[in-house]
């Protein structure tokens, strides 16, 4: 026995919901209508369903379509289509129903992951960022939705509504004349005092919920996103209006919230590109400053160093870039390409760090993370990854950028003409005065004269190879302090460093 709903014409019975926290979408259930029960025309928002007449005889119709009810029929219901259904037999209508929560049209579906901002962001007028970002939007992700939808900015000003509203509302609140005439919209909610990003509902005297779903990045409280206007409990009171409109199963609400939460992170998304350009855009009208050319130019030999190998891409270029390919995927509803479009930001983001000599090393894991996941994206299940790492070190500072490109030959050299399986551990510990990181490979190995001509290209440094790259930083930052061992065979390569402890702030 699942979790049991009542509605006024039956009840669901959920066999199967999503664990909370999994990525799992459907849900299914056994629908029953009692004899003489009568689904009312309805709107399906926010989910997709299939049904399967278990048994029992009736009529129903979707859209335009009338249609029979009898054991073996199967029926799908798109979302925004129209539904109603009546048992007029003698016996209940017993339905298997699946549900899944609909998608935004023309929109990524975005899983939420967390991005970080620079660490200090220009001040960006967010009631015209959001004002600009909807109006791109609006056309072809918010227009399809068959379901009330309202934005407003952080001063609680309307930047979009539809008038998808229920026809009770309609009627007993002219809700489309005025907005402000539905008591649900009157009601006040605490934001930004809490600047939390959960949903949260109010619920009016005839039984209708409205869903709240604040827009925060970071710190920043963006707006809110408002929809609903669907009917989840029974009326407070006995005098109202017309005809009630249809109560929703769970697996509608379910729909509408991951329907605003994937449009609320799609638009913090685009904040977080709209920081980063402004950001960029200082950094480069500070280096174009004479003062400050000179100023880096007497720096020190290991500042020189350390920067030069840095500074490895033209990021203004790249930027832009990432900005035009991000706006096509969302276009052409292009999920895997803008979630890897989302990886190499953030590595992008990470390398605007160039005044970072130390990292901690949990920022230096996630950085090698995001890489080794556009890698995995293109490889599949070719590629093994394998993580050990002392959790307890991850505050630890650590050279900035020395593991990506370590990793990076694997992929370069190690795997170049192999077909099989790849594989690849990262092993980062402590011990006594050192921090050991240890990258291994299965890849096809070298030989004893290649493995000397490596080693003498990395003691040498005069050489762009990853590993000499690698070198020439810790030598800046270490001098004799550290250890950098290759070892070679048929069974692949394994890279180890060894970096004395290094405590306090970073450089």
């Amino acid at each position: 026995m699942g979790n049991i709903q009542e509605l006024d014409w039956g009840n669901i019975d959920w066999v199967f919901e999503p664990a909370p926290g999994s990525n799992d979408k459907m849900k299914v259930g056994i629908s029953t209508i009692r004899s003489g029960g009568e689904q009312p025309r309805h709107i399906h928002i926010g989910d997709e369903q299939l049904m399967y007449v278990l048994k029992g005889y009736g009529h129903q119709k979707v859209g335009d379509e009338e249609l029979p009810l009898a054991p073996g029929k199967l029926y799908h219901i798109s979302p925004g289509m129209s539904h109603e259904a009546v048992n007029d037999g003698d016996e209940e209508i017993v339905k298997l129903l699946i549900s899944i929560p609909a998608a935004l049209s023309d929109g990524p579906a975005w899983q939420g992951q967390e991005t970080e901002v620079p660490a200090a962001p220009r001040e960006i007028d967010r009631r015209h960022f959001l004002r600009q970002t909807i109006s791109e939007i609006s056309g072809q992700m918010l227009h399809p939705l068959k379901m009330p939808l309202s934005i407003y900015d952080c001063d609680g000003t309307a930047v979009y509504q539809n008038a998808e509203y229920p026809a009770f509302c309609k009627t007993c609140c002219d809700i489309v004349e005025d907005p402000m005439n539905c008591p649900l919209y009157r009601q006040k909610e605490s934001y930004p005092a809490s600047c939390n990003s959960r949903p949260s509902a109010f619920i009016c005297q005839y039984g209708l919920s409205l869903y709240i779903l604040p827009i925060v990045s970071g710190e920043d409280y963006l707006g809110a996103i408002k929809a609903g206007h669907v009917r989840t409990m029974d009326p407070a009171v006995t005098d109202f209006p017309g005809k009630l409109p249809y109560n929703v199963p769970s697996s509608t609400v379910a729909g509408i919230l991951q329907i605003m939460e994937k449009l609320s992170n799609i638009i913090c998304n685009y904040y977080h590109f709209t920081q980063m350009e402004a950001a960029l855009e200082d950094s480069k009208k500070a280096l174009s400053d004479q003062t400050k050319q000179e100023q880096l130019l007497q720096s020190s030999l290991q500042t020189s160093q350390t920067k030069a190998i840095n500074l490895q891409i033209n990021q203004h270029f790249l930027f832009n870039t990432l900005n035009m390919m991000m706006g096509t995927a969302i276009r052409e509803n292009a999920e895997q390409t803008y979630q890897a479009i989302s990886s190499l930001a953030l590595m992008l983001q990470y390398t605007l760090r160039g005044d970072s000599y130390f990292v901690p090393l949990r920022e230096e894991v996630n950085y090698l993370k995001n890489y080794t996941g556009l890698q995995q994206m293109r490889f599949g299940k070719r590629l093994k990854l394998q993580y050990d790492i002392d959790e307890q070190l991850l505050h630890e500072e650590v050279p900035f950028n020395f593991l990506q490109p370590i990793v990076e030959n694997c992929f370069k050299h190690a795997f170049a003409a192999s077909g099989d399986l790849m594989a690849i551990s990262v092993s980062i510990h402590g011990a006594e005065d050192f921090l050991t990181v240890s990258i291994k490979d299965n890849g096809r190995g070298m030989e004893p004269e290649e493995l000397l001509a490596l080693k003498a290209i990395t003691r040498n440094g005069d050489s762009s190879h990853g590993t000499a790259m690698v070198a020439r930083k810790l030598d800046a930052l270490y001098g004799e302090k550290y250890r950098y061992e290759i070892s070679s065979g048929g069974d692949g390569t394994t890279v180890t460093i060894k970096i004395p402890w290094r405590r306090g702030n970073a450089t």
